[in-house]
């Protein structure tokens, strides 16, 4: 994923004042194919930044959208390991994530499932990469 620079910020709460821009996503999907890079979006719904965990928790919302348009709506959870970011240690820290379909339009209204992700945040750039993979029925 890729920092949306147009988007507004989503105030954290937490330990240390921050606020998080949404990304663009791309790649591939099984049933989707190449994510239409411009549409496929992920929101930072809320978050919060823990110190005593060194974790990023954060809300998200978005979607994935085929290059005909038909787009997998989806609602989760992430978690960032950020100790390398706050003591400066490296320049990347996992990602994991717990998403649930919650619909979507084309062939895919009425698309339930899951999908849980797994990557690393490049603190460099802030930008993301991480495999999905879960069940869809539509």
């Amino acid at each position: 994923g890729s920092l949306n620079p147009n988007s507004a910020p989503t105030a954290c709460s937490g330990d240390i004042p921050l606020a998080l821009l949404d990304y663009t996503l791309s790649g591939n999907a099984t049933h989707l194919g190449n994510l239409n890079v411009t549409l496929s979006t992920l929101h930072h719904d809320d978050c919060d930044l823990s110190l005593a965990t060194m974790l990023l928790s954060t809300g998200v919302s978005g979607q994935l959208v085929a290059a005909n348009g038909d787009a997998v709506n989806y609602s989760g959870d992430d978690v960032i390991n950020v100790f390398n970011f706050l003591t400066g240690s490296g320049p990347n820290g996992p990602i994991t994530g717990t998403w649930t379909i919650t619909g979507g339009t084309g062939r895919f209204e009425g698309a339930t499932g899951s999908i849980t992700l797994n990557g690393l945040v490049d603190f460099s750039n802030l930008s993301f990469t991480a495999t999905a993979s879960g069940t869809i029925t539509f």
